[in-house]
C-alpha cells in the first residue's frame, strides 16, 4: 500500500504533499479556518454549524481529496475508510458544552461530544460508508495505524483509506491525513518511518 496524497493544517499554513498551498493568515482559529474554505472554494453549508475539531478534519480531508479526484469514480462507498486519531478527544467540545449546562444545554453543541464526530462529517460529504474508527492516544502511533489498516485493505473490507492525526485542544490545533490506496505508484509508501517523517516535517 502506498501514501498517494497527504494535507496537513497548522498555524503557519495548509501543506499539500510537502508543499504550502496557503500561508497561514495569523488570525485567530475559527475565522483562519474560514478563510481556507473560502481561498478553496469549499461549497458546504453544514460547515458553519461544526465545532472546531470537525472543521479541522473537514478542511483537511477537503483539501486532499480535492487533490485525487479519481477516489469518488474508482471506488464504491462501502469501499471507503476513515481511520483518525488524536490526544484530547473532543475536550474541547466538552469544555464548550459544559458552560451551557447551567442554563439551557446546547443540543447542537452536545452533538459534536464525540471524536468520531468527525470521521463522520467527511464520510457524509463524501458518500465514505465504510470502516471508521477514532484513536485516542497520547501521540501519534504509526504502527497501530497502520496495522490496522493493513487488516482491512487484506480482508478486503475497503480499497481505499483516510488515515491521520486531527488534534485540537483551545488555541493548539493540527492535523494531518493521509490517503492511502492499494497501488504501486505514490509519495510515500505506508511504513512508520515514512509516515512520522512526513508528521514530523508537516507539524
Amino acid at each position: 500500500m502506498n501514501i498517494t496524497s497527504c494535507c496537513a493544517i497548522n498555524k503557519n499554513g495548509v501543506y499539500l504533499n510537502d508543499k504550502v498551498i496557503f500561508e497561514g493568515t495569523g488570525s485567530e482559529m475559527l475565522p483562519y479556518f474560514d478563510s481556507i474554505l473560502k481561498y478553496f472554494d469549499i461549497k458546504y453549508p453544514k460547515f458553519v454549524k461544526m465545532d472546531a475539531l470537525s472543521k479541522l478534519g473537514f478542511l483537511t480531508a477537503e483539501v486532499l481529496l480535492n487533490s485525487i479526484p479519481w477516489v469518488k469514480t474508482e471506488y464504491l462507498p462501502f469501499e471507503c475508510g476513515t481511520l483518525m486519531s488524536n490526544s484530547s478527544s473532543s475536550l474541547n467540545t466538552d469544555f464548550n458544552y459544559w458552560k451551557t449546562v447551567g442554563q439551557i444545554p446546547s443540543p447542537s453543541v452536545f452533538v459534536y461530544t464525540l471524536p468520531n464526530v468527525v470521521n463522520a462529517e467527511i464520510c457524509i460529504r463524501n458518500g465514505f460508508k465504510g470502516e471508521n474508527m477514532f484513536f485516542i492516544g497520547e501521540n501519534f502511533v504509526s504502527s497501530g495505524i497502520i496495522e490496522y489498516a493493513n487488516s482491512l485493505f487484506t480482508s478486503g473490507n475497503i480499497k481505499f483509506c483516510l488515515c491521520g492525526w486531527v488534534e485540537l485542544l483551545k488555541d493548539n490545533y493540527q492535523s494531518v491525513i493521509f490517503a492511502v490506496e492499494n497501488k504501486t505508484s505514490g509519495i510515500r509508501e505506508f511504513l512508520p518511518e515514512t509516515i512520522n517523517a512526513l508528521m514530523n516535517k508537516l507539524l
